[in-house]
């Protein structure tokens, strides 16, 4: 039942055979099979190459999500750092004892240019918050008079509300920037191996171990060193007998039967149980 195993599970039977571990060094003392270490590594890298896409392992994703979120987080405290300042300057405008009623109203009209929805923009997606940084930019090119109202609000330290805004819009770009990463990351790794591709590597998978198999039953070599190659594979290919009783496959599991150069039960091994073990070409 060898053709019924799934990629990621030839990829996980050969795996052990391929790194430096015990069954490794088991392999290469079989000498009936040692000669065909190379294509072994050859046959891990064609399905491993082809198995199916798992974008959560990337690290590559895994780092630009964390930089995603943090800069999610500079993004959203700085605008309601902006959004806490032009309303508290307003009100104390207004708190004064000869309350300063244009400047309130400086304040009010600065606020509803950068907070039409007030702080809903950062319960948005991140393009969105980006996009509104970018209209922010652009509409305070044209407005003097708020950058000269943000400009005389101070903050922490020696800056002032508009260091603040301007932080505020450097941090809309960083996440466009990581956002558009994250997108373009995503598309690369998401694109699927052809068919021609996945059948080629299941094929070779296929032929490869279905002849290791058949050298291992001509083997002399210790009965424990024999079992330790031979049963791993034996008890995945029952398991995956036991998922298609009716010997039909899941449809995202290719048949390796019909590659035209595979022979016999279509891995392309001996049939004769009683034929000598194949020997590696000098």
């Amino acid at each position: 039942m060898l053709k019924h195993l799934t990629i990621e599970e030839m990829v996980a039977l050969l795996a052990p055979l391929v790194g430096k571990g015990k069954r490794l060094k088991t392999f290469l003392s079989i000498k009936e099979v040692a000669p065909w270490h190379d294509d072994v590594e050859a046959a891990y890298q064609a399905v491993l190459a082809v198995r199916p896409v798992d974008t959560s392992r990337s690290p590559e994703l895994r780092a630009l999500d964390g930089q995603l979120v943090r800069a999610d987080g500079q993004h959203d405290n700085l605008a309601r750092a902006t959004s806490f300042y032009l309303q508290g300057e307003r009100a104390l405008c207004l708190a004064a004892e000869t309350p300063d009623t244009d400047r309130a109203a400086q304040c009010q009209r600065a606020y509803d240019l950068l907070f039409p929805d007030g702080l809903a923009i950062i319960n948005l997606n991140y393009l969105a918050e980006s996009g509104n940084t970018a209209r922010i930019g652009k509409l305070l090119e044209k407005q003097a008079e708020v950058v000269s109202l943000l400009e005389s609000i101070p903050v922490r330290g020696k800056k002032t509300l508009a260091d603040t805004v301007d932080a505020w819009l450097a941090a809309g770009e960083t996440l466009a920037e990581l956002e558009n990463k994250r997108e373009e990351e995503l598309a690369e790794q998401a694109v699927p191996a052809s068919k021609a591709n996945i059948q080629q590597a299941r094929g070779q998978w296929l032929r490869l171990v279905s002849l290791i198999l058949h050298n291992l039953e001509m083997s002399r070599a210790a009965p424990e060193a024999i079992e330790a190659i031979r049963g791993p594979i034996a008890r995945a290919s029952e398991r995956a007998g036991k998922r298609y009783p009716t010997g039909n496959l899941e449809t995202d599991v290719l048949d390796p039967e019909s590659d035209p150069g595979a022979a016999g039960d279509g891995t392309g091994a001996p049939n004769d149980d009683k034929a000598a073990p194949a020997k590696k070409p000098a």
